[in-house]
């Protein structure tokens, strides 16, 4: 049998078992003269509580600062059904309406910007929706005309 092997036969006595965990330390060195009481180290604490004492940390909870909320968006969109409804009525000729149409998104895609950025993102979501559906009825104003062999935009 070979006597590096880490293996012992079945029958043989238990290998020794290795010193405790930490081993015991030397005397620290005196500090200012005073030699410190007791032994310091890791194990100087006291001994944790049971499993069933200790407090169980709990996960933390990351929640948004400025929430989305519905009345942010519906605030949002109703400013901005306002707003395309007077920029809407200041045109005179289909053409003039598109191009109201777009200066207004425009605009309101500034004002949408700036409230995600400083002020309400959910007010800023509904702006967002409402001058899509603007520019959206727009376009089809614009398709259909195109359709019908009338280029309206100049």
């Amino acid at each position: 049998m070979n006597d590096t092997s880490p293996w012992t036969a079945p029958d043989a006595p238990a290998a020794p078992r290795p010193p405790a965990y930490p081993p015991q330390a030397p005397a620290p060195v005196s500090w200012g003269g005073q030699a410190p009481r007791g032994r310091i180290g890791a194990t100087s604490w006291a001994e944790p509580l049971p499993r069933s004492y200790a407090p169980v940390p709990q996960r933390p909870r990351y929640r948004e600062a400025l929430r989305i909320t519905p009345g942010g968006i519906w605030s949002g969109a109703a400013v901005a059904c306002g707003w395309f409804l007077i920029s809407g009525l200041l045109a005179t000729t289909l053409s003039a309406y598109v191009w109201v149409t777009a200066v207004a998104a425009l605009v309101a895609w500034l004002a949408a910007s700036l409230l995600a950025r400083y002020g309400d993102r959910g007010a800023a979501a509904g702006v967002a929706v409402v001058t899509g559906m603007a520019l959206g009825i727009a376009g089809l104003v614009v398709e259909v005309n195109a359709v019908g062999g009338d280029w309206i935009l100049w």
